[in-house]
């Protein structure tokens, strides 16, 4: 992956001027959907209650390809330079059919989890692979009563906060174990986390651990993965800057890693989705500290920010890797 590709001149919609149209569908649609590919249970426009009302934009049968970026600014006295999906995109992953779900917000993914769970894309009890900047593993109070009513699911889903909603499918069953895969420890760390008053346990490994190569050889299908695209912030920022700029820049463990790590890295990760019954991806923009657009004037501004148009250019340059 040449990061010099890498471009911010991505396809963008303003809601306000955003019309809904039929789609032409390559795959049949699930009875959760209608005929023109809209989620019953995600089929309006909402509003996020733990984000200042950041916008949750409705769920639609596509294709990756279909993802475009809107400006789904806060409501009230907040800077608007926040930026999301114009639609949350379901599509369908390789010969096996994977579903693939793309949300910004990822709370979200828990309904991708359960929908799959109802069609029997996975069964309770999934271990969920979770590639992530953050654990994402903190305690809620919300419960879902019913986990195969998706009525429910898709209304509690938007009332957790993103760290949140693992703890949600540990406590309806859909999960039974959690795999964090951190950027930032060395592959052959292993942490078995018991869990505490605040978050749930988890095991914390590297990307090229030999528990992950163990568990995708052993043949189980009942697996989730679970991207965020956080997941490369270091990387790809720093990368940028000097691929750009042509500045050098070192971290206090030594020179940082090239691009061609994060080839590695996404292969291993597409290698996992291919493996899986279930695949959610969010990009996670009240996380991912986003700023005006980036002047080449001005390079340090970027420092640390994985903007959404970029988190867009990687999510197709992996679900190129796939064969989609």
């Amino acid at each position: 992956m040449a990061l010099d590709h890498i471009t911010t001149d991505l396809p963008q919609t303003d809601f306000s001027t955003r019309k809904l149209l039929p789609v032409e569908l390559k795959m049949p649609i699930p009875g959760n959907y209608d005929g023109n590919g809209i989620s019953s249970y995600l089929h309006t426009q909402s509003f996020h209650p733990f984000a200042d009302g950041f916008k949750v934009p409705l769920l639609r049968l596509g294709s990756y390809r279909d993802l475009k970026l809107a400006n789904n600014y806060y409501k009230g006295n907040v800077d608007p330079q926040y930026w999301g999906f114009s639609e949350y995109i379901r599509d369908e992953i390789g010969p096996k059919k994977i579903p693939a779900y793309f949300f910004d917000h990822h709370n979200m993914a828990l309904f991708g989890w359960a929908e799959a769970l109802t069609e029997g894309k996975i069964q309770k009890g999934a271990t969920l692979i979770h590639f992530d900047a953050h654990d994402d593993c903190g305690k809620s109070d919300i419960r879902i009563n019913n986990i195969y009513d998706l009525k429910e699911v898709a209304y509690k889903a938007k009332q957790l906060k993103y760290t949140q909603f693992i703890d949600a499918g540990l406590k309806s069953g859909i999960i039974g174990k959690v795999i964090y895969v951190d950027p930032d420890i060395a592959d052959a760390e292993h942490e078995d986390f018991p869990g505490n008053e605040y978050d749930v346990p988890y095991t914390r490994i590297g990307i090229n651990s030999p528990l992950l190569k163990k568990l995708l050889n052993r043949g189980d299908s009942n697996l989730i993965t679970d991207w965020d695209v956080d997941f490369f912030t270091d990387l790809v920022d720093a990368q940028w800057r000097e691929i750009k700029h042509g500045k050098e820049f070192e971290s206090s463990e030594g020179k940082l890693r090239l691009d061609i790590t994060i080839r590695e890295q996404m292969d291993t990760i597409a290698q996992t989705m291919a493996k899986s019954g279930v695949i959610t991806v969010a990009t996670s923009p009240p996380k991912i500290y986003q700023v005006p657009p980036f002047t080449p004037q001005n390079p340090d501004q970027r420092t640390g920010i994985l903007d959404q148009s970029i988190a867009l250019n990687l999510i197709m340059q992996m679900f190129r890797k796939l064969g989609n």
